[in-house]
């Protein structure tokens, strides 16, 4: 089960060596809740409120539940995949099923923060959404990782190396800082 979230959202804070400020309006989170029909889990809602949109060392991108840019729009999920009765369509493109339906609610992995080819999704099957774990996936389909940590207590170990099995050190995105950046690859 995930360990206490807000606690690592602390440590997230001072993990971080720089961010960029956040430009989004303050968040609704009762309206934001009330329209999803579900609470979202607190250490979520504080990088948010602290951070709004950007990318995590160039590389994932934490959903933004009222950001006008899709692409980082946690409301707007780029794929549906409604459980065993839809496996056969979803493996024409796929690898493997994933554990659960994605979408948006409960009782399935809900997409809260992406890379090119990588996906964070919640675990939303627990009534608590604060002991909602990640599985974390790629756009083959080809791996579905359960976590057993809150989404910010996986950026955490992700970025801080001690998440070696996800193979990201490796690739040079844990470099002893993190930056978080609204975009990270504009041209100056």
């Amino acid at each position: 089960m995930p360990g206490d979230g807000m606690a690592a959202f602390v440590q997230w804070r001072q993990a971080v060596t720089s961010a960029d400020a956040n430009t989004e309006p303050p968040v609704d989170w009762d309206a934001v809740e009330s329209s999803l029909g579900l609470r979202l889990p607190a250490d979520y809602k504080a990088y948010i409120d602290e951070y709004g949109v950007g990318f995590v060392n160039r590389l994932f991108a934490v959903r933004h539940p009222t950001t006008a840019t899709s692409r980082f729009n946690l409301l707007r999920a780029p794929e549906q995949w409604e459980g065993p009765d839809a496996e056969e369509e979803y493996l024409e493109t796929h690898l493997t099923a994933p554990p659960l339906p994605l979408g948006i609610g409960r009782n399935r992995l809900m997409l809260c923060a992406d890379s090119d080819d990588t996906q964070i999704y919640w675990d939303t099957s627990k009534d608590d959404p604060d002991a909602w774990s990640v599985v974390v996936g790629d756009d083959d389909g080809d791996t579905w990782q359960a976590v057993d940590l809150t989404l910010v207590e996986t950026l955490l170990q992700l970025f801080t190396g001690r998440l070696p099995e996800l193979g990201f050190d490796r690739a040079g995105y844990v470099t002893g800082e993190i930056r978080i950046q609204r975009n990270p690859f504009a041209r100056a």
